[in-house]
């Protein structure tokens, strides 16, 4: 299952879990006013004390279920800790198969319930732009959350569309089932995008090598590789280095535009062996998440070396 449809079966799950949450609320509300608009008054005896309401952040705590979108049961969970799972059935369609393991989605919420509509941010553990919505509750244990077609970074919506969801309460319970993987998709999110960064690098010294099989040099224009590579795509900026010799090197850089991403610097280094040129290319990774490339690694001494990352970076091979 792509990203994509991952991102999407996810805000489904948590749009319910909200929604669930927004609707109790209300529906409580609206039972209570009901009830005492039909009860007569008592005249011997004086009338009992309605149970009080728990605070909203007390009614949250605990499992729900998504209703009626998906065919599946989806659970989202509330904890204290203001942590929020997105817990998939074992056979969901397309993603979880049949494994015996659950997998939960993690994330992080916090409300704001004394506004109205109700607030609430969604985010990743390891960061990330926060999706902001609403959400309501109703006294008969159901909550209502705009979530479909919300994305991490917009504004947040001032009133329900057809695109919120609603989430049944099951239980207090907030333990997830034992052995249970979790998962955090903004994680996995940089995970790609830093693979794909790699993988664009590998592309230009490979394709650095044909070019100078063809013209008997490297080239300092990336346009000139006919990769099909933009100059820039999701979380990074490419270019290649210029060289003043570039019958012996050249060097191309990825930079993150995400400060949550590693930059890569790549490079290959021709060498004459028996009178035939000999390539020897490698990356550097950034050691933490950084917007600037490393800086040139040191060619090998011979065309059976490795090149050497500088200080703040290691190599991930050719």
């Amino acid at each position: 299952m792509n990203q994509q449809a991952i991102k999407k079966a996810i805000a489904y799950s948590i749009s319910i879990a909200l929604f669930s949450t927004i609707t109790t609320n209300s529906l409580w509300l609206d039972g209570n006013r009901k009830a005492l608009a039909q009860t007569p008054t008592p005249t011997e005896s004086p009338s009992q004390p309605l149970t009080p309401r728990l605070p909203v952040a007390e009614e949250l705590i605990g499992e729900w279920q998504l209703k009626e979108i998906l065919p599946v049961g989806i659970k989202v969970i509330f904890t204290r800790e203001s942590k929020l799972f997105i817990l998939l059935p074992l056979s969901f369609p397309f993603f979880t198969g049949f494994s015996s393991s659950p997998i939960a989605f993690e994330f992080r919420y916090r409300i704001n319930p004394d506004i109205q509509p109700m607030h609430v941010d969604v985010t990743s553990p390891s960061g990330g732009e926060p999706l902001l919505s609403i959400f309501e509750m109703s006294g008969t244990g159901e909550m209502r959350v705009e979530w479909i077609g919300l994305t991490p970074g917009e504004s947040r919506p001032t009133e329900f569309t057809t695109g919120s969801i609603v989430l049944k309460k099951l239980s207090n319970i907030t333990a997830l089932p034992r052995k249970t993987q979790l998962i955090d998709l903004y994680a996995q999110q940089l995970e790609g995008q830093q693979s794909n960064a790699q993988n664009r690098i590998r592309y230009i010294n490979n394709f650095q090598r044909t070019y100078y099989n063809n013209n008997g040099k490297f080239t300092n224009k990336i346009e000139d590789l006919k990769l099909g590579i933009p100059p820039a795509t999701e979380g990074y900026q490419y270019q290649i280095v210029s060289q003043t010799n570039l019958t012996r090197s050249a060097i191309a850089t990825a930079k993150a535009t995400n400060s949550g991403l590693r930059s890569y610097t790549g490079a290959i280094f021709t060498f004459k062996v028996k009178g035939k040129t000999t390539f020897v290319s490698g990356i550097c990774e950034t050691d933490t998440p950084s917007n600037t490339p490393p800086a040139a690694p040191t060619p090998p001494k011979t065309a059976s070396g490795q090149i050497q990352c500088p200080a703040g970076s290691r190599r991930l091979g050719s």
